[in-house]
C-alpha cells in the first residue's frame, strides 16, 4: 500500500502498481480536486481496481474528499 498517491512521484507510483500485482495506491490526504492528472487518467482506465479511496479523517471527511469528483459540486455535510 502506497500512501498519499505517491506524490510527488505519482507517475512512478503508477508504474510500480502496474508492474506489481499486489501494490496499490491510496488517496488519503487529498481531495479529489487535487488529484494529479495522471492519477485521474489512471483511475478512469486500468487503475480502477488498484487505487483505494482514503480520506484523512477527521481532517478531511469522506464527503469533502470526494467533493467535485462525483457531482462537480461542493459537499453538503460539514462532518464532525
Amino acid at each position: 500500500m502506497c500512501g498519499h498517491i505517491g506524490y510527488p512521484w505519482t507517475a512512478e507510483m503508477i508504474a510500480v502498481a502496474d508492474k506489481h500485482a499486489h501494490v496499490h495506491i491510496d488517496t488519503s490526504a487529498y481531495t479529489a480536486r487535487r488529484y494529479p492528472r495522471e492519477l485521474v487518467d489512471y483511475l478512469r482506465d486500468r487503475g480502477r481496481r488498484r487505487v483505494l479511496f482514503g480520506t484523512n479523517y477527521p481532517v478531511i471527511t469522506p464527503s469533502q474528499a470526494l467533493e467535485h469528483w462525483l457531482t462537480g459540486r461542493p459537499a453538503t455535510d460539514a462532518g464532525p
